[in-house]
């Protein structure tokens, strides 16, 4: 029947919902913030053969050039990858303290703490500058990055036990789907829209990854679920730090189709990789550690030993 557990996951859907929005708003608002008439990429006619996406290459160019800031690509990308140095920094944490004090007020608090900041956004890039608005996104970081592994110390009572085959299927069908859509996006042309739906189906099959190695934690030791995630989290953070550089990279002074679709190659390769890695080292089996008894006959060893 229709229980706690349901309510919970319920609740749990729409706190993330609240979370990834406030996490993901800056980079569809940087897009109307920047004035790009003074960062003209290279026209896609110069470029890998795509002059049939010019003319509207142009027009896209000619509605979005006037932003009020003056930021250059190189800053945008340091401005995108500050809010996961915040984020880094707190998962460890986040999670010790969430399985000290309860994964809902550490989550409460989180998400309260990014509203509020996030609020002062348009403040503080307007009137504190870049190295401002930088700092702003390092404190958003840290503020959020108590809310992840504090909702999985709750999830350390509530969520079921499943096998390491069902555990596997979500894996590869999230990360091995998400790995087969991103290289055909090379197809799609000039046509915006397909391209937007190829990304998120990529995006959202992505998301059933979760399911399963978000799950993984509480199966192998439940009762330090928050921690486990803060350190795999810390980990796979990494990446937001270095892929808004990796694509200032590639794409810098030249946004064509070929430079984007070497990125889309780059994430499909790790989206491989994360699954074969699963596949090879992942287990399902609650550890030693995890049981309070455990601790108990090792600390009589110990002593006996002395």
């Amino acid at each position: 029947g229709f229980g706690k557990r349901h309510i919970l996951a319920i609740l749990s859907f729409l706190g993330f919902i609240n979370v990834y929005c406030m996490r993901v708003n800056l980079s569809v608002a940087l897009v109307v913030m920047v004035n790009s008439t003074s960062n003209q990429s290279v026209n896609s006619t110069q470029n890998d053969g795509n002059a049939e996406c010019s003319d509207r290459s142009a027009k896209n160019q000619s509605s979005n050039s006037n932003g009020e800031f003056d930021w250059t690509e190189d800053t945008q990308g340091i401005i995108l990858g500050s809010f996961f140095y915040g984020y880094i920094i707190t998962q460890i944490p986040g999670g010790q303290l969430a399985e000290k004090f309860g994964g809902k007020k550490m989550f409460g608090f989180g998400v309260l703490v990014t509203a509020v900041l996030s609020m002062l956004t348009p403040v503080v890039a307007r009137s504190l500058g870049v190295g401002g608005f930088i700092a702003l996104r390092v404190l958003i970081g840290i503020g959020e990055g108590v809310t992840y592994p504090s909702m999985h110390a709750i999830l350390g009572k509530w969520a079921p036990k499943w096998e390491r085959s069902k555990l596997t299927t979500f894996v590869y069908a999230g990360l091995g789907c998400s790995a087969c859509i991103l290289p055909f996006i090379k197809y799609a042309g000039c046509d915006h829209v397909i391209v937007v739906v190829l990304l998120t189906l990529s995006g959202g099959l992505g998301g059933l990854a979760l399911v399963g190695f978000t799950v993984n934690h509480l199966d192998i030791a439940c009762n330090f679920a928050g921690t486990l995630l803060g350190i795999t989290n810390s980990f796979s953070t990494a990446a937001g730090i270095v892929a808004p550089y990796v694509v200032g990279v590639l794409t810098k002074n030249n946004q064509t189709k070929g430079r984007w679709q070497i990125v889309f190659y780059i994430s499909a390769v790790m989206y491989a990789i994360g699954a074969i890695v699963f596949m090879l080292l992942a287990k399902g089996r609650e550890q030693n550690w995890n049981r309070p008894e455990y601790y108990k006959e090792r600390e009589k060893l110990i002593q006996k030993d002395i």
